[in-house]
């Protein structure tokens, strides 16, 4: 399924790659109404008048703005996805308290598993469409819905929808990749073998640490939350109820939810952080007395 995931990221990005969208050539200034010329010389100045007042020109005004996501390379996507995991690892104050906040919530969830799961597998869970609601849920963490998601935000959403789609793709083929590791790491059986304990580092088939939907879900709300903050409660939330979702499925413990959603988190916010310093923001710009292209990086 990962493997899969990584496809069609890929498919994606070849998409928004090649996607011809080419911003709509300024309109042209309008030619300056010309003044006739005085018929009288004017009068020399006298010692004692003032000096002449300086007329400044008058200042450029934009006339447009690039409306296309300029589109890196694949080697450059490959590459950012790679430096997408180093946001597990951040310097700023913000993220460094996030992840202590995490961590911690992280260590109580394990510490609580068992009556954890057993309070929240309690919640109804009712058929919808001939599917229990936890498991249509589900699919809004898995890999291929979010990537259908991006490749529509990307082809309608202008830049800024080209932007999320690039930085979400990324964000989703790192989350495979450290999810992937994660689950060969600690080999924790789901609650769905044995509801009553947790089997650590287990022979079986075991890939219950931590939660890939999850952590899906949770990089994919980061990304959008870090282009829309004003919508970023609403995102967030779908992520955990996605995280809800999977421990009332019997899927997931609860700490691998937590887990799940720390490292998803900042694996987004490090691929919207990467794509954003690649951008160069192209603003054209008209005045009477010329035109020109300003370039302007985001910081």
């Amino acid at each position: 399924m990962r493997a899969a995931v990584s496809a069609l990221a890929l498919a994606l990005c070849l998409v928004v790659h090649v996607r011809d969208e080419v911003p709509a050539r300024p309109a042209a200034p309008d030619a300056p109404t010309s003044v006739d010329a005085p018929t009288t010389a004017p009068e020399p100045a006298l010692a004692n008048d003032p000096a002449p007042a300086l007329v400044s020109a008058p200042a450029p005004s934009r006339v447009g703005l690039a409306t296309s996501f300029p589109r890196p390379s694949l080697e450059r996507f490959f590459l950012d996805s790679g430096r997408s995991v180093l946001g597990l690892f951040p310097t700023e104050p913000k993220k460094l308290v996030f992840l202590g906040g995490m961590a911690l919530g992280a260590a109580l969830a394990v510490a609580y598993d068992v009556p954890l799961h057993a309070a929240i597998s309690a919640v109804p869970n009712p058929n919808v469409f001939g599917m229990r609601e936890g498991t249509l849920i589900s699919f809004l963490g898995e890999g291929y819905v979010d990537v259908i998601g991006l490749l529509a935000i990307g082809l309608i959403g202008g830049r800024a929808g080209q932007r999320v789609a690039w930085a979400g793709s990324e964000a989703l083929l790192a989350v495979a990749l450290v999810s992937r590791l994660g689950k060969l790491v600690f080999r924790l059986e789901r609650p769905s073998a044995d509801p009553s304990r947790h089997h650590w580092f287990s022979e079986a088939s075991a890939d219950a640490m931590p939660s890939g939907h999850t952590m899906t879900a949770f990089a994919t709300a980061s990304v959008l939350a870090s282009e829309w903050p004003k919508l970023a409660p609403l995102f967030y939330l779908v992520a955990t109820v996605v995280g809800f979702a999977r421990v009332q499925e019997h899927t997931h413990w609860p700490g691998d939810v937590v887990v799940g959603a720390a490292l998803g988190t900042l694996i987004g916010l490090k691929a919207h952080e990467l794509t954003r310093r690649y951008e160069l923001e192209v603003q054209p710009w008209a005045a009477p007395g010329g035109a020109g292209v300003a370039l302007a990086h985001p910081f």
